[in-house]
């Protein structure tokens, strides 16, 4: 899920029990940062992970499309 800003990432208070519901294991919700590139949150309540705070595929995912969007091409 795609944010308009760092402010409704860090704000979001999603319902695990309809996250739960969804057909996919992780949720990653991201949007632009202030003073980062971006920002994200990951939930992952089918394996009992209501949140996971530093969630390295999480990153995975969501890196492809932030070196796209931003056109950064160094590694």
């Amino acid at each position: 899920m795609f944010l308009k800003n760092s402010e409704q990432v860090i704000h979001l208070k999603p319902d695990i029990e309809k996250v739960k519901q969804l057909d996919d294991l992780l949720v990653h919700v991201t949007a632009p940062g202030t003073d980062t590139d971006c920002v994200s949150r990951s939930f992952a309540p089918k394996h009992s992970i209501a949140e996971d705070p530093v969630c390295g595929s999480g990153h995975c995912h969501i890196v492809p499309y932030w070196a796209k969007t931003l056109n950064q091409t160094d590694i």
